[in-house]
């Protein structure tokens, strides 16, 4: 497991390669997996952080509003 500022860091990279590349991510749950942290440790510090859940965070990257992801 990565520290949670590192995994912060990594989400916000993750997102922008994905947008960049019009990759849509699989799901929120997914990319914590996939960059070695908790759901609900990284769902709180984005909370905190910028006062948006990880949905709100995705719709905002891809402007997908049925939230399938």
């Amino acid at each position: 497991m990565c520290t949670i500022d590192n995994a912060y860091a990594r989400f916000g990279h993750y997102m922008e390669n994905a947008a960049l590349q019009g990759r849509l991510p699989v799901s929120f749950h997914d990319i914590c997996l996939s960059i070695g942290v908790a759901p609900a440790d990284l769902r709180e510090v984005l909370d905190n952080e910028l006062g948006m859940s990880p949905e709100e965070i995705m719709d905002s990257y891809f402007g997908i509003g049925d939230k399938n992801y």
